[in-house]
């Protein structure tokens, strides 16, 4: 089935906290894939590291979003408000897809 025919919308959520080289790494894995609409980047580092490594990605189904929340669950909760699709994923930074 192409894109165009796809009528289900999914976004998938990655909560990252201090290990912007496996938010990197597993952002790409996810990237490689077709069959989904969004990707929310959903960063609770204390200092930059990730904003710039995901910095060096381009993709529009891309979005990095910052935050001064903390824990996982707040992470994927607003990965949740702000996903468009009918089906949200959530990963963690040590998944490879």
């Amino acid at each position: 089935m192409s894109e165009s025919q796809r009528t289900v919308r999914i976004s998938v959520t990655l909560v990252i906290r201090n290990r912007a080289d496996h938010a990197l790494a597993c952002a790409k894995t996810i990237l490689a894939n077709e069959g989904f609409d969004q990707l929310f980047v959903i960063d609770q580092i204390d200092g930059d590291e990730t904003a710039v490594a995901i910095g060096t990605l381009s993709d529009p189904r891309l979005r990095y979003i910052r935050t001064e929340s903390r824990g996982v669950t707040r992470g994927r909760h607003l990965g949740g408000q702000l996903a468009q699709g009918d089906v949200i994923a959530f990963t963690d930074d040590d998944c490879m897809w």
